[in-house]
């Protein structure tokens, strides 16, 4: 498998400034080395005052998963998991390289931050992202409710299901055409003091089989969030990986062809 990179042009949301929150529904349905891509026109503020939910990702800080019956599957903790092995160093995220996904990166054109890793496969695709959170509880209620109030202002309809890992928001949001919706289901999965936002899209959105490759890739995520002081709400930063893998040169990213590598966050 190789990663690729896809620049973008930048929009900050006003709470959390580095977030990219970019739909990869047209890209899931295309082949992967020529994914488009388009802009999502809903999404909400990381808040700080949500009360605690339990979720499949939550561990106390410095569990491991030989140690506790909390989880038996990622995505983990670095601290929890400990040498990163094979996993791709993209900085706040430890990635796997599935022989069956393809893994991109959103940049910022102007600043040439990396905003979000997504990973494509044949019925769908997910962008994940991490911030920080508080010690104390948990964010993803009040995130998925600001989301939920979000969308039904863009014109979008959400409703609250299960999903593997916890309560998730399937949503319909509109595309910027005429009645012309994307399905995306949101997925907020709480770690030590993080986040782990999970976007999928097309196909796989609602149909937990399509689903299942995108699940599978999730749980071998590691947020690797560090000890810096970083206020909750706050994106946790992702760098290009400098990795070698089959058919490309150590210290490389490939480029995509430049008329398939525009996105807009």
């Amino acid at each position: 498998m190789m990663f690729t990179r896809r620049r973008r042009h930048a929009r900050t949301h006003a709470d959390v400034a580095a977030e990219s929150t970019t739909s990869a529904a047209e890209r899931s349905n295309a082949s992967p080395e020529e994914a488009p891509a388009d802009a999502l026109p809903a999404d909400a503020p990381l808040a700080d005052d949500s009360p605690e939910e339990t979720s499949v990702g939550a561990l106390p800080v410095g569990a491991s998963p030989e140690k506790t019956d909390a989880r038996i599957s990622g995505p983990f903790d670095s601290a929890e998991y400990g040498d990163r092995g094979d996993l791709v160093d993209a900085g706040s995220l430890w990635l796997p390289l599935p022989k069956t996904a393809l893994l991109q990166f959103g940049i910022d054109n102007a600043t040439h931050q990396v905003l979000a890793a997504f990973y494509v496969v044949e019925k769908g695709a997910v962008q994940l992202q991490a911030y920080a959170a508080p010690r104390s509880h948990g964010i993803w209620d009040s995130v998925r409710r600001d989301l939920r109030e979000a969308l039904a202002n863009a014109g979008g309809v959400s409703e609250e299901v299960d999903s593997p890992f916890g309560t998730a928001l399937l949503s319909q949001v509109p595309t910027g055409e005429n009645g012309v919706f994307n399905t995306q289901l949101f997925i907020g999965i709480e770690g030590p003091r993080w986040l782990l936002k999970a976007t999928i899209t097309s196909d796989a959105a609602s149909d937990p089989a399509l689903a299942g490759p995108l699940y599978a890739i999730i749980r071998d995520v590691v947020v690797h969030r560090g000890n810096e002081p970083y206020p909750p709400q706050e994106f946790l930063p992702l760098r290009l990986p400098v990795e070698q893998t089959p058919g490309q040169t150590s210290g490389q990213i490939p480029e995509t062809d430049s008329a398939h590598g525009t996105q807009t966050p």
